[in-house]
């Protein structure tokens, strides 16, 4: 799969890239920001992982909505360490997208994808 990875943790963003390439994916690319996302989203990603406390003044979700007014069926993955039920909740108004908690358990994205997969099949 091509993903494109937005996230303003470079470490985190990088030992992403380097799980993800090592079991046969392609990140396109990887955004700290908005302005960079749009830049990636033309090289046609098939799915984000996006998270949703970005330093930007944009947030994961108000950038996810923005998405869904040009692309309404790419798959979205939100990653967050945020627990809180007010910025949860607006997940839930974004289609096709899951929300994975920080830490991160690769097996559990690797699960994510592998399902985004077999749909698109």
């Amino acid at each position: 799969m091509r993903i494109l990875i937005v996230e303003d943790e470079m470490l985190v963003a990088m030992s992403m890239k380097i799980n993800l390439e090592a079991y046969g994916h392609k990140v396109i690319g990887i955004s700290p920001n908005e302005s960079t996302f749009w830049k990636f989203m033309e090289s046609d990603p098939d799915v984000i992982l996006l998270d949703i406390q970005l330093k930007a003044k944009e947030n994961g979700v108000k950038l996810a909505k923005k998405l869904r007014k040009h692309n309404p069926t790419i798959p979205v993955i939100f990653t967050t360490a945020n627990t809180k039920k007010d910025m949860l909740r607006q997940t839930l108004d974004i289609d096709n997208s899951v929300v994975l908690n920080k830490p991160i358990l690769f097996e559990d994205l690797l699960q994510e994808l592998n399902t985004i997969e077999s749909l698109d099949r």
